[in-house]
């Protein structure tokens, strides 16, 4: 959690604080992913934009399809190297933070079926 305004909104209690945020001042949520015949459907906390969903889709393969908004709402999540960008101002002011984008696909490769088949 870097942003500033979700800091404030949370000491004001505008948004429920969880446990967790009060001792680590991270956000908890979580990404799934479930594969259905030769789909698979890969599951965010968050609006992504579309490059980080092509990245999804690329680490997955063509028949990938990337759900949004799915069991959280952590609000925009870029790609990190283009956080700073002038294009992304407003999404910026409703994102965690730069590095969420990354951290988000740290956990999808965790995931992928070439991690979990030892390959």
């Amino acid at each position: 959690m870097r942003n500033k305004q979700f800091i404030a909104a949370l000491t004001l209690g505008l948004i429920p604080k969880s446990y967790d945020f009060l001792f680590s001042g991270s956000v908890h949520t979580e990404v799934n992913v479930l594969k259905i015949g030769p789909v698979t459907i890969v599951m965010v906390p968050g609006e992504i934009v579309p490059e980080l969903g092509l990245r999804i889709k690329a680490l997955y393969g063509p028949k990938t399809q990337v759900w949004s908004l799915a069991n959280d709402e952590i609000g925009y999540i870029l790609v990190d190297e283009k956080f700073q960008a002038p294009l992304f101002k407003y999404e910026r002011t409703m994102s965690l933070g730069p590095k969420t984008g990354s951290l988000i696909m740290r956990d999808l490769k965790q995931l992928a079926p070439e991690k979990r088949d030892g390959k």
